[in-house]
């Protein structure tokens, strides 16, 4: 059974270890990154992988209440969260 996984903090060091650890189990990943310039390095951890990486761009510090958090779960669609976001 496939799984999709929110990952936030996507850029951080345990997130970038974790991605192609999930990727390798033919999960589904969506990276949530801060900026559009962590991108690249991002999409690197997706190659050769069976699992899909998406990236999206888009900061915690953002998410003011539990709308703003409904729409981004409700944008995803994923099966668990997984928060790895630093400060």
């Amino acid at each position: 059974m496939s799984h999709h996984i929110l990952l936030i903090g996507g850029h951080g060091k345990i997130a970038q270890l974790l991605t192609p650890l999930l990727l390798a189990r033919s999960w589904n990943v969506t990276s949530m990154i801060r900026t559009s310039e962590q991108t690249p390095a991002i999409e690197k951890l997706g190659k050769g992988q069976p699992g899909k990486l998406s990236v999206f761009v888009s900061s915690v510090e953002d998410v003011q209440d539990e709308g703003d958090a409904q729409k981004i779960l409700d944008q995803i669609k994923p099966d668990w969260v997984v928060w790895s976001a630093g400060t």
